[in-house]
Order: structure tokens, then C-alpha cells, then sequence
């Protein structure tokens, strides 16, 4: 069965540029959210890397909920003119959630994007979504090809995440 669509709102939320989901949109969340860098600094890191994801928890609704935090890092100049004029990549990271599931494919449901831009500039860029426990297929594949060395278990691999990609 497919979602029903979701709806946005566009505001400021502290210093941020936000984007936030209605379905949890509220003056609870919105108090949370002002704080974001001091939250995902005090988070759970999950991933690593340049760009990296946490995982906490916010209050939402007055129910206690577990978020995944992804972490953009700042980039170049140019880098930061294209996405001012093209969506940065925490947008574009809403974005791409809001599509899968106005298309029936299973993502994590997008909370809120907020960035801070001075001038051309992005300082700080995050999205956030509802955690969900996954494994990670550049992870998985990772682990394949340098533990386990088995073609049997890249096609189980392959034919889980066939028929998502097929959606797609």
C-alpha cells in the first residue's frame, strides 16, 4: 500500500533554513531541532567518513522516537554556489526520500532538512529521517568482497535489493 504524500513546511527554526515534514511538525520538534549541532555532536556516530550519519533520539509528538542525523560536511566554494542555486545534498537527500515513497519503495520517512548559509556560503547542512536498523549495502558489499570472498552470498545480496531497484 502506498503512503499518502508528504507535506512540507519551509521556515526558519533558530539560525536554519528548515524543511519540515508536517506529519511531525510542532513547536516540540521545531525546540529540538534549533540545537542540531549540539545534538549530533553528543550522538551515537553510525557511519564515517566526510559526510557522516548519527543516530539519537528526539521527542516528537511527545513520543520518543529514534532519528538518524546525516552530517554534511562543508565544501568548496563552487561547490556551495551550484548547490545555493541547485538544492544542497541534505535537500536533495528529502527529496529523493519523498519520491521512494510516493513510489511504494520502503526509506527511512524524512524529519526535517536545516543548513545555515552565510551569503554563498553553507556552514551547516543536515537531514534527518526516522531511524530504521538496515544494513548497509556499500557495507555489505564491502564485507563480501574482503571477508568472505563468496559469490554466493553477493547473490543473495543481489537478489534482495532487486526487486526495490526494479521499483525504482
Amino acid at each position: 500500500m502506498q503512503k499518502q504524500a508528504i507535506r512540507t513546511r519551509v521556515l526558519a527554526v533558530g539560525k536554519y533554513h528548515s524543511i519540515v515534514n508536517d506529519e511531525f511538525f510542532s513547536d516540540q520538534l521545531l525546540s529540538q531541532l534549533a540545537n542540531i549541532k549540539q545534538l549530533a555532536e553528543s550522538s551515537q556516530q553510525i557511519s564515517h567518513g566526510k559526510d557522516y550519519v548519527v543516530k539519537t533520539s528526539l521527542l516528537i509528538n511527545n513520543t520518543n522516537l529514534e532519528i538518524a542525523i546525516k552530517v554534511f560536511s562543508k565544501q568548496n566554494l563552487l561547490k556551495d554556489i551550484y548547490d545555493k542555486k541547485n538544492r544542497s545534498k541534505a535537500e536533495r537527500s528529502y527529496i529523493a526520500a519523498e519520491k521512494l515513497i510516493n513510489h511504494g519503495i520502503n526509506t527511512p520517512t524524512p524529519i526535517a532538512v536545516l543548513e545555515e548559509w552565510k551569503g554563498n556560503r553553507l556552514t551547516e547542512s543536515y537531514y534527518i529521517c526516522l531511524f530504521e536498523p538496515a544494513t548497509c549495502f556499500r557495507d555489505a558489499l564491502f564485507e563480501i568482497y574482503h571477508q568472505h570472498k563468496d559469490s554466493a552470498k553477493l547473490m543473495e545480496l543481489l537478489l534482495l535489493v532487486a526487486p526495490a531497484i526494479k521499483q525504482m
